[in-house]
């Protein structure tokens, strides 16, 4: 069994507002930096997982 990690609604909210401002944030980038895995990046970004976490 594997444990999953949940991100903070602050880390939600760090890694739209850091993809969004074209940064060079890619999804790997992200993923490293948040220690989560790159479809993790990608279901936050397009609102699959965290929907509630404001826009």
């Amino acid at each position: 069994m594997t444990r999953r990690k949940a991100l903070t609604r602050d880390q939600v909210k760090q890694i739209r507002a850091d993809h969004a401002s074209q940064r060079g944030q890619g999804y790997s980038s992200l993923a490293k930096r948040f220690n989560v895995g790159t479809s993790t990046i990608r279901d936050v970004v397009k609102y699959y997982t965290y929907a509630g976490v404001g826009r």
